[in-house]
C-alpha cells in the first residue's frame, strides 16, 4: 500500500511539474512574441494587443494595409495538427464556396476530412506536384482555374519557400485569406515578410478574379478589435486552482491519519504551484 501511496505521490508531482514547465515555458515564448510583435507593428504602422480568445496573454498584430485589413495570430496548439502555429491574414473581396486549402504534397495527413474534393492547379506541372488543393465545393475548381495564373503561382512558391519546413497551409475563404506557418514565427523579418508578400499575392489574386464585392466581411476580422481578455480569464482560472489548493490542505488538516494529511497536503501544494506559476506566467509576459 505504501508503494502505491508513493506512486500516486510522485504521478501528482510529475503532472504537476510538466503544467509549472509549460506556463514557465510559454511565458519566456510569450515574452518573445510581445517584443517582436512590437517591432513589427511600429514598422508597419499597424497596432499590437493582447488576443481575445483564450491564450494565455499572447499578442496579435492588426490593422490596415492600404484598404485591407490583415492580422497576425499565434495559435497555441489548436485545431489542424494540433500544433503550435502563426496566422497571418488578409482581407479580400472574392467570393468562395466554403473554403479551399492548399499543403505541401508531403503533407497529405494534414487534410481534413470536410476538404474532400481535390481540385486541379492550372500552374505548371512542378507546382501541382508539389502541392495539393483541396476544397469543400468542387464549384471552386472555376475560381481556382481565374486566381491561379502562372504569376500567382510563381509568388505563392516564394513566399514557401522562404520558410519551406515551417509552411503549414494556405486557406482561402469568402474575405479572408489565411496563411499558416509552424511554430511561433519570432524572426522579426521573417514576420514582416510574410505579411507584406500575402498582401501582395492576395491582391495579385483579386486582379484575376471575374467578380469582387468589397462588402464580404468575414467573421475572422470581428475578433480583431475586441478587448483581449485572456489573460484575465486565465489568471482568474488559475486563482481558483490557487484557492482549491488552499481547501484541499485545510480539508487535510482534519484527517486523523498523519500519512493521509501528509498525502493530501501534497496534493494541495501541486494545485498551489500551479496557479501561482500561471498566474506568474500570465501577468509577467508582457515587458
Amino acid at each position: 500500500m505504501m508503494f502505491g501511496d508513493f506512486l500516486i505521490l510522485g504521478i501528482i508531482w510529475f503532472m504537476g511539474g510538466l503544467a509549472t514547465l509549460q506556463a514557465l515555458y510559454r511565458k519566456k515564448g510569450g515574452e518573445n512574441l510581445w517584443a517582436v510583435y512590437s517591432e513589427v507593428a511600429k514598422e508597419l504602422s499597424l497596432s499590437v494587443k493582447e488576443e481575445t480568445t483564450i491564450g494565455y496573454g499572447l499578442p496579435d498584430i492588426f490593422g490596415n494595409i492600404e484598404n485591407k485589413r490583415i492580422f497576425i495570430h499565434p495559435i497555441v496548439g489548436k485545431g489542424t495538427g494540433r500544433v503550435a502555429k502563426t496566422a497571418f491574414a488578409v482581407e479580400h473581396g472574392m467570393k468562395i464556396n466554403g473554403r479551399i486549402m492548399i499543403i505541401h504534397s508531403g503533407a497529405s495527413k494534414l487534410r481534413v476530412g470536410r476538404y474532400k474534393h481535390t481540385l486541379e492547379l492550372p500552374c505548371h506541372p512542378t507546382f501541382s506536384n508539389d502541392y495539393i488543393i483541396t476544397s469543400q465545393s468542387k464549384n471552386n475548381q472555376e475560381i481556382v482555374n481565374r486566381i491561379f495564373s502562372s504569376d500567382v503561382c510563381d509568388d505563392f512558391r516564394k513566399i514557401t519557400s522562404k520558410s519551406p519546413k515551417s509552411f503549414f497551409g494556405l486557406i482561402m475563404e469568402s474575405g479572408i485569406a489565411l496563411y499558416y506557418t509552424f511554430g511561433w514565427e519570432t524572426e522579426k523579418e521573417q514576420l514582416k515578410n510574410t505579411i507584406l508578400n500575402l498582401y501582395q499575392l492576395v491582391k495579385k489574386m483579386e486582379s484575376k478574379a471575374d467578380y469582387l464585392n468589397p462588402n464580404i466581411n468575414n467573421r475572422l476580422f470581428k475578433y480583431t478589435t475586441k478587448k483581449g481578455m485572456s489573460k484575465q480569464v486565465d489568471v482568474a482560472l488559475s486563482a481558483i486552482v490557487v484557492g482549491s489548493g488552499i481547501l484541499v490542505i485545510l480539508g487535510g488538516l482534519d484527517v486523523k491519519n498523519l500519512w493521509n494529511t501528509f498525502m493530501i497536503g501534497n496534493l494541495g501544494a501541486v494545485l498551489i504551484l500551479m496557479g501561482t506559476t500561471r498566474i506568474y506566467a500570465a501577468t509577467k509576459m508582457k515587458k
